[in-house]
């Protein structure tokens, strides 16, 4: 299933980096779809439903306690669930 794209949210990840998620995967295990910019530069991310950057370190995983992003992770799960 194509990523639905929404209007970009800035973010920083556990580890100060900045992140921006630009789309929703309602058919993938990680919803949240963007990209994280290091020092090195910029990396594709995508995020499960706690903020876990799969296959990455701990410090591209997301602070899920903001209001922002707890909404955000709420809309993409009944997204998955209306769509799956």
């Amino acid at each position: 299933m194509p990523t639905l794209l929404i209007q970009p949210i800035q973010t920083i990840t556990c580890g100060k980096y900045d992140a921006e998620i630009i789309g929703i995967s309602p058919g993938a295990t990680d919803h949240l779809v963007g990209y994280i910019t290091t020092s090195d530069g910029n990396y594709n991310a995508t995020w499960s439903d706690s903020g876990i950057c799969r296959d990455n370190p701990a410090e591209f995983n997301l602070n899920c306690q903001s209001e922002e992003l707890s909404d955000l992770i709420d809309k993409a799960k009944k997204i998955s669930k209306m769509l799956g």
